[in-house]
């Protein structure tokens, strides 16, 4: 494998240079190995490059093996920090998410497990409608699955990206390969596999997504919105700057729709 792959990869300088350095940063710190990086920029964007350049570009860029444990623990450290305010989408909102991720990927997981939560209701219903037509063994009703989930939301995506980003050593008392999960995913033909995703057909993405509400970044109706609008117009009112101004406005239009 080492010398086919080492056969196959030299540089087309027909790719974007930026975006190459980037893609190469990124694996970099996930932990993949030179000829992984090699083989994912090759089979997943169609970027051709040789081992040996890539060691060039790696210390071009200052990266060394040695500093990749201190990162990673940054790393976890902004993705704490990124995830401290939350947010809820909302059923609508989630629905509007998943059928974008379907319309991205062009296809939906084959069966899905979750809890009996209200926006697991959305999509167990989207998922469903998307497989209906299928014919295999989890089409259908079969490719939602529930169950009670009493983990930690956070420590679940932890162990998920844990678990994703390290190696699994092959042992010949196992039947399944060695490697990285994240690898194996998207790159199953390196592990004489294929890519098990389900083709949908997009028209019926588009006609999910005719039934999304998109909340306006005011939090209300479009035509309460416009309303206010008009309003602060007619009385050469601005919008806020700060939260002072904010709490001030609320409390002006509020007085103006009570009297």
């Amino acid at each position: 494998m080492q010398n086919e792959l080492n056969g196959i990869f030299v540089f087309d300088i027909r790719q974007s240079q930026g975006r190459r350095e980037d893609l190469i940063r990124d694996y970099f710190y996930g932990g993949y190995t030179n000829l992984e990086i090699c083989g994912i920029l090759l089979l997943r964007h169609e970027i051709v490059i040789s081992i040996r350049h890539l060691k060039r570009i790696l210390a071009m860029m200052g990266l060394r093996r040695q500093m990749l444990q201190n990162t990673v623990e940054a790393s976890y450290a902004i993705m704490e920090e990124l995830n401290g305010s939350g947010s809820s989408l909302g059923c609508r909102g989630l629905q509007r998410v998943f059928c974008h991720m379907d319309s991205w990927f062009q296809g939906v997981p084959r069966c899905i497990r979750s809890d009996e939560g209200t926006e697991n209701c959305i999509i167990a219903d989207i998922q469903r409608a998307f497989r209906w037509y299928h014919d295999d063994d989890m089409a259908g009703d079969k490719s939602f699955l529930t169950g009670s989930s009493h983990s930690n939301q956070d420590d679940l995506n932890r162990c998920a990206q844990e678990w994703n980003q390290h190696r699994i050593r092959h042992t010949k008392s196992a039947e399944l390969p060695g490697g990285k999960p994240d690898l194996m995913y998207y790159l199953p033909e390196l592990y004489g596999t294929h890519d098990f995703k389900m083709e949908i057909d997009m028209a019926d993405v588009d006609a999910a997504e005719e039934f999304c509400i998109y909340q306006s970044a005011f939090g209300c109706l479009p035509e309460f919105e416009e309303e206010c609008k008009n309003i602060m117009f007619e009385n050469s009112l601005l919008l806020p700057t700060n939260h002072s101004e904010a709490l001030a406005l609320y409390e002006w239009l509020v007085s103006y729709f009570n009297a």
